[in-house]
């Protein structure tokens, strides 16, 4: 994101409006792919505008991505949150779009670590 961080209340409908689109974008280019696969690189100040549209923030991301040179996905989309925030604003048509998405096979939570590995590797 390239919105300063006392720009970001003042931008939030915007963020809402460019998030909304490229959701209608994504589920009409989906493919063979599921629409819990989709990510989110999220800042500090953006992740609240993800989690208005059925983001989770992931536990444990993935920092391995940084020595590939991809950005770390912070937010994983959740498919019955995206279309409960999707009725809650109003927007009937994505919502209508999502439930027409078959049901998670729960292949990203089954890849996802279960435990921090390094959790504890310094204790002394």
């Amino acid at each position: 994101s390239s919105i300063a961080k006392e720009q970001v209340d003042r931008c939030g409908a915007s963020m809402d409006a460019a998030l909304e689109k490229l959701l209608e974008c994504w589920l009409e280019n989906l493919g063979g792919d599921e629409f819990e696969s989709l990510g989110a690189s999220a800042t500090l100040y953006t992740s609240d505008a993800f989690e208005r549209f059925g983001f989770a923030e992931i536990e444990f991301p993935d920092l391995t991505a940084l020595g590939r040179g991809e950005p770390i996905v912070t937010h994983r989309a959740r498919l019955s949150a995206a279309i409960l925030a999707c009725d809650a604003r109003g927007s009937a048509k994505l919502a209508e779009e999502m439930r027409s998405q078959p049901p998670p096979s729960g292949k990203e939570e089954a890849a996802a670590p279960k435990k921090d590995p390094w959790a504890g590797a310094f204790k002394l």
